[in-house]
C-alpha cells in the first residue's frame, strides 16, 4: 500500500512540472470575406514566468503569415516603471 501512495504522489508531482509554454486563446476569428483569420493569444514564459501575449494574422486564401508580434507584458512595464 505504501509502494503505490509513493508511486500515485511521484507521478502526481511529475506531471505537474511539464516544461513548455502553453498559450490559451483569447480571441480567435475571421475576417467578414474570410480573407484574413486572427489569432491572439496569452501565456507564461516556462521558466521565467513573464506573462507574454502573441498576435497572428493569417492570409487564409494565400496560406501564409501576414502579421505575427509576440509581446512580453514584464518587460515593456519594468522599462516603464523604473525611475
Amino acid at each position: 500500500m505504501r509502494r503505490v501512495v509513493f508511486l500515485t504522489v511521484l507521478i502526481l508531482w511529475f506531471n505537474s512540472a511539464l516544461a513548455a509554454d502553453h498559450p490559451d486563446i483569447v480571441q480567435a476569428g475571421f475576417s467578414p470575406d474570410a480573407h484574413y483569420h486572427l489569432l491572439l493569444t496569452v501565456y507564461n514564459q516556462d521558466g521565467s514566468g513573464f506573462p507574454v501575449a502573441a498576435i497572428q494574422i493569417t492570409d487564409v486564401w494565400r496560406n501564409a503569415i501576414v502579421y505575427s508580434r509576440p509581446q512580453d507584458l514584464e518587460h515593456q512595464h519594468r522599462g516603464s516603471y523604473a525611475r
